[in-house]
C-alpha cells in the first residue's frame, strides 16, 4: 500500500500537460538532462496533425457533390424552381390586373393584351379571376411537391455513393494509415461529416439557387416598371457583397476549426473508456475532466464567434434592405406607375431584399457544408493497398497445401512453433509480412511455391489465418469463425484442418 502511495504521489507531481492528438519530440536546453542528442535527427510525429483547408472551397468540391447527386437530377431540380419562381410572379400580375378590374367595367382593357384573354369585371363576376388564381396556386403546389422527388433521390444518392466510397477507401487503405490517425478523426468523417452531407447540405444548395432565381425575377420586375432601379440595385449589391465578403471568409474558417476541434474530443473520449481502469487506480479523473472541458470550450468558442459574426451581417443588411425598398417604393410613385403596379414593385423590392441577404446567407452555410464534402473527399484520395485480386495470377484452389517453411530452419507440416524474441526484434512484424500488411523491401516470401506478393491481398488472406494476442471473435457460428467464406466451409476441409 505505501509503495502503491508513492506511485500515485509521484505521479500528481509531474506536471500536467494537455492531451493533444499529437506527440511532439522537443529539443532540450543545454542544462537539459536525459542524453545526448543528434541534432542532425528532425523530430518525427507519431500521429500527423488533422489537415485544415483554408480559402473558398474548390470548383473540385462542387463537382465531386453534383456528381455524387447526379446531374440529371439535379437539372430537374433547377427546372423546377423555376417553374416555381415563374407561377408566382404569373399570380402576382394576375392580382394586378383582378385589383385593377373593379375600376372599371369593361375588363377587356386590362386582359385583352395579355394572352388574348376577356374577362367581365369583377364587380359582375369573381369567379373567372378567383378560378385563374386558385389554380395558379394548385399548380405551385404541385410544382414542390413534384420538385421533392428528385431533391430527395439525389440527396440519398449523393450520401450513400460518398459514404461507400469513402468506406471502400478506409478499408483498403494500408496499416500505417491507422498508425498515425486517431480513430476519433476517422469516426468524425464518418459520423459528423456524413450527417452533414445528409441532412442540410443539399437545402442550402436549393436555397441558394432558389434566392438567386428569386433575385433575378425580381431585379427584372422591378426594372420594367422603374427603369432607374437598375443602377441603385448593382449599387446596392456591390455593398451587400462587400460586406458579405468578410462574413464568408471568417465563418467558413470557424466552421472549419470547429470541425477540426470536435476530433479531438471523439478522440479521448474513445480512448478514455478503453482506458478508464488505469485513469481511476491514479486518481487522474480531474485532469482528464480539465482536458476535456478545455477541449469542449475550444469547439464551443468558434460556434459563439460563428454566430456573433451572424449577426454582424444580419445588422447591415437590414439597414441595406430598408434603403432598398425606400427607393423602389419612392420610384414607382414618382413615375406615376397604377396602383397594382406599384404593389408589384414593393413586393418584388422585399424579395430583391430576402433574395440579396438569403442568398449570400445561404452560400455561406452551403460553403461551411461543403467542407464536410471537402474531408470526406480528403479521404477519397487515401493511399491503397495493393489489389485484392488479380485475375492474371490467382493461386489455386487447394493452395497453401501442406508444405516445409524455410526460415532460419526448416519447419514441418503442421509443427507448431514459438517465435522468442525482444520487444522490436520483429516477431509482430513477421505476421504482418505473411499477411502483407508490410511489404517485403527485398527477398520474397514464398508459400507453397508461390510468391505472395504476386498474388491479390483477398486471395492471400483468405487462405491463411492469425489468432492476434487480442482474440476476438466475430457473431456466428464456430464454422464461420474459422472460414469467413461460405463457398470454403466444407465440413471436411474444417475437420482436416482442426486435424
Amino acid at each position: 500500500m505505501k509503495a502503491k502511495s508513492n506511485l500515485r504521489e509521484r505521479f500528481h507531481n509531474f506536471k500536467e500537460i494537455e492531451l493533444t492528438e499529437e506527440v511532439i519530440a522537443t529539443e532540450g536546453n543545454d542544462g537539459e538532462t536525459g542524453g545526448p542528442k543528434d541534432p542532425n535527427k528532425v523530430a518525427r510525429k507519431l500521429v500527423e496533425d488533422e489537415k485544415k483547408a483554408s480559402g473558398s472551397v474548390g470548383i473540385a468540391v462542387y463537382k465531386a457533390y453534383l456528381s455524387a447527386a447526379s446531374y440529371v437530377l439535379f437539372s430537374f431540380l433547377v427546372l423546377f424552381l423555376f417553374s416555381d419562381e415563374l407561377s408566382k410572379l404569373f399570380q402576382k400580375f394576375w392580382i394586378k390586373y383582378w385589383s385593377e378590374s373593379y375600376v372599371t367595367r369593361d375588363a377587356s382593357v386590362h386582359t385583352n393584351g395579355w394572352f388574348g384573354w376577356n374577362f367581365p369585371s369583377a364587380s359582375e363576376n369573381v369567379v373567372p379571376y378567383l378560378l385563374v388564381y386558385i389554380g395558379t396556386q394548385a399548380w405551385i403546389s404541385l410544382i414542390n411537391i413534384v420538385s421533392q422527388v428528385p431533391s430527395i433521390m439525389s440527396t440519398l444518392r449523393a450520401s450513400r455513393l460518398l459514404y461507400e466510397k469513402m468506406l471502400r477507401s478506409v478499408m483498403r487503405s494500408p496499416s500505417r494509415f491507422f498508425d498515425k490517425t486517431p480513430s476519433g478523426r476517422i469516426l468524425n468523417r464518418f459520423s459528423k461529416d456524413i450527417d452533414t452531407i445528409d441532412g442540410g447540405l443539399q437545402d442550402f444548395m436549393i436555397q441558394v439557387l432558389s434566392q438567386m432565381i428569386t433575385l433575378s425575377v425580381a431585379v427584372g420586375t422591378i426594372v420594367y416598371a422603374v427603369p432607374f432601379f437598375l443602377v441603385p440595385a448593382f449599387v446596392i449589391a456591390y455593398i451587400h457583397l462587400w460586406f458579405a465578403r468578410g462574413y464568408i471568409n471568417a465563418s467558413r474558417d470557424l466552421r472549419r476549426i470547429e470541425s477540426n476541434t470536435r476530433s479531438p474530443i471523439v478522440s479521448s473520449f474513445s480512448e478514455l473508456v478503453v482506458g478508464i481502469v488505469t485513469v481511476r487506480a491514479f486518481g487522474s479523473e480531474k485532469s482528464f475532466l480539465n482536458n476535456m472541458y478545455q477541449r469542449v470550450d475550444r469547439t464551443q468558442a468558434a460556434t459563439h464567434y460563428y454566430w456573433m459574426c451572424n449577426r454582424w451581417l444580419l445588422f447591415r443588411f437590414d439597414s441595406l434592405g430598408a434603403l432598398s425598398v425606400l427607393i423602389a417604393t419612392a420610384g414607382s410613385l414618382l413615375g406615376g406607375a397604377s396602383a397594382g403596379l406599384a404593389g408589384i414593385v414593393i413586393v418584388q423590392a422585399q424579395a430583391y431584399v430576402r433574395g440579396l441577404y438569403w442568398g449570400l446567407r445561404f452560400w455561406t452555410e452551403l460553403e461551411q457544408s461543403l467542407n464536410s464534402v471537402e474531408r470526406v473527399q480528403e479521404y477519397l484520395d487515401l493511399p491503397s493497398e495493393p489489389p485484392a485480386i488479380i485475375e492474371s495470377n490467382r493461386p489455386p484452389a487447394a493452395w497453401p497445401s501442406a508444405t516445409k517453411a524455410h526460415a532460419t530452419c526448416p519447419i514441418q507440416p503442421a509443427e507448431r512453433i514459438g517465435i522468442v524474441g525482444r520487444t522490436g526484434s520483429g516477431k509482430s512484424t513477421l505476421a504482418l509480412a505473411l499477411f502483407r500488411f508490410v511489404d517485403p523491401s527485398a527477398g520474397k516470401i514464398i508459400l507453397d511455391g508461390i510468391d505472395i506478393t504476386a498474388i491479390g491481398l483477398d486471395d492471400l488472406r483468405s487462405r491463411l489465418t492469425l489468432i492476434p494476442q487480442d482474440a476476438v471473435l466475430f457473431n456466428g457460428t464456430i464454422r464461420e469463425n474459422l472460414v469467413r467464406q461460405s463457398s470454403q466451409a466444407h465440413q471436411t476441409y474444417i475437420s482436416l484442418a482442426l486435424q
